[in-house]
């Protein structure tokens, strides 16, 4: 079986050893760390419990990373339960876990427009994972994370009251789900392949590759929400097709998957909302995208959460996931005078 990623990148340094591979990785981040200003540290008396935490590890499992993902949970979260929840016919062979799902997979589709290389769409095979993954939590809180990211310490459970301050007729969950930077979305800033510049709109885009909160809350995120129809992951036509050509933008699909999910709890806490597909955005679906997100999410940066992309190790320590008016989301001093300054 084969499982690509969404760019067909799965080229990733395996490592035999996990202390080796975790030794090696805080290397990095140590000397990361001394350059970054990091207005919000947690204290030890801070931290939720290990033991109240169930890690819902999703996907396809990559016989190498998905082990050493199994191992930082028990070195960094030593108390917490793991359920794998993953397909069937995959390769097991000593990953550590306490309860395995195995699932059909659902599949993916080929979405590829503007692109150099096959890019397919992996945003089934998340929600039935996860979804099937939540159905088994018993603990208050989950951690849903992909099945190659690396815990490189357990900082990110000292922010779960960190950010109190929300406004209700905003709120969708019961206290925020915290996720991290890396492909949080407001404006998107890529390049085509000719290297033109382009910034793209992306409303009611957080990252979706690990989400740690109330497990009620992770359950609302997922439990309704449907499989996305193939006819909006292949040659879907979108409401502005000049804003797909302009932006020369790589993808076929109605909304990116972060927005499918996203989208679905909007509008079964607000109803329908003005927002047909990615192109069709305008200042008004913008700020509310923020004010939703402002107010539903802890958005961490990689040195706070401490949780290592594998398949974006480079992205992870540059903290590369937010441009432009990404930065007025982030959970540190600027998101603190937002609230303070302009939105009470």
């Amino acid at each position: 079986m084969h499982f690509p990623g969404t760019k067909n990148d799965l080229v990733r340094r395996k490592w035999n050893d996990f202390d080796e591979m975790d030794d090696f990785y805080h290397s990095y981040l140590d000397r990361h760390l001394k350059l970054y200003d990091n207005p919000i540290c947690v204290s030890a008396e801070d931290k939720i419990d290990s033991a109240d935490v169930t890690v819902v590890l999703q996907g396809y499992v990559d016989i190498n990373i998905t082990k050493q993902a199994a191992l930082s949970i028990r070195k960094y979260l030593p108390k917490a339960k793991i359920i794998l929840s993953t397909w069937k016919d995959c390769e097991l062979e000593g990953i550590d876990y306490d309860e395995l799902i195995l699932n059909e997979d659902p599949g993916a589709c080929e979405c590829g427009l503007f692109a150099t290389e096959p890019i397919v769409n992996n945003g089934n095979r998340q929600i039935v994972s996860t979804k099937a993954g939540i159905k088994r939590v018993r603990t208050k809180y989950t951690l849903k994370m992909r099945s190659d990211l690396i815990l490189l310490g357990d900082d990110i459970l000292g922010y779960m009251n960190a950010f109190p301050c929300r406004k209700s007729e905003y709120e969708i969950f019961k206290q925020r789900i915290i996720i991290g930077e890396l492909f949080t979305r407001n404006t998107f800033h890529y390049f085509d392949p000719q290297g033109v510049s382009h910034k793209v709109p992306k409303p009611f885009h957080p990252s979706d590759w690990f989400l740690f909160g109330l497990t009620e809350d992770i359950n609302r995120m997922y439990n309704n929400i449907q499989l996305i129809p193939k006819n909006e992951m292949v040659d879907y036509t979108c409401k502005f097709p000049d804003r797909v050509l302009t932006n020369k933008y790589k993808y076929s699909w109605r909304y990116t998957t972060e927005q499918h999910i996203l989208l679905w709890c909007v509008k079964e806490k607000f109803g329908e909302i003005y927002f047909e597909d990615w192109t069709d955005w305008s200042e008004e679906n913008i700020k509310e995208s923020e004010k939703i997100m402002m107010n539903n999410f802890t958005i961490l940066s990689f040195c706070q959460h401490k949780i290592l992309n594998c398949k974006y190790v480079a992205s992870s320590f540059a903290n590369s996931g937010l441009y432009y008016k990404e930065k007025g989301l982030m959970t540190n001093s600027q998101q603190v005078d937002y609230f303070r300054n302009e939105y009470r």
